[in-house]
């Protein structure tokens, strides 16, 4: 699944970009509940950010069969994918971009 986004990262940026991927723990066990998570402890956070998207794209990321590629370079399902997943796994995605394109797509995993 890494490598999918990585590839629809490089590929949603052909005049070149920048692509970074992190991960870090984060542990939901101390205080009350947080805000998407659906229950206490410890999490894996995986962070892909690109600067490929541009911001009128942001609504639709995760909804199947959308892609930004031209017709016969992706089937628009990598995202979609990857959200279905972390909800069946008890996970959640969260993404945020700024106005120069950047986005940030953090994935928490049990």
């Amino acid at each position: 699944m890494i490598l999918n986004l990585a590839v629809s990262a490089r590929d949603a940026m052909p005049d070149g970009g920048t692509l970074t991927l992190e991960t870090a723990t984060f542990d939901a066990s101390a205080g009350g509940a947080v805000p998407g998570l659906p229950a206490r402890g410890r999490y894996v956070t995986l962070s892909v950010a690109d600067t490929g998207i541009p911001p009128e794209h942001l609504a639709r990321l995760f909804d199947p069969f959308f892609t930004t590629k031209p017709v016969g370079r992706g089937t628009g399902l990598g995202l979609a994918t990857s959200l279905r997943h972390r909800k069946r796994h008890g996970g959640t995605i969260r993404v945020e971009s700024d106005r120069t394109g950047r986005i940030d797509c953090s994935r928490r995993q049990p």
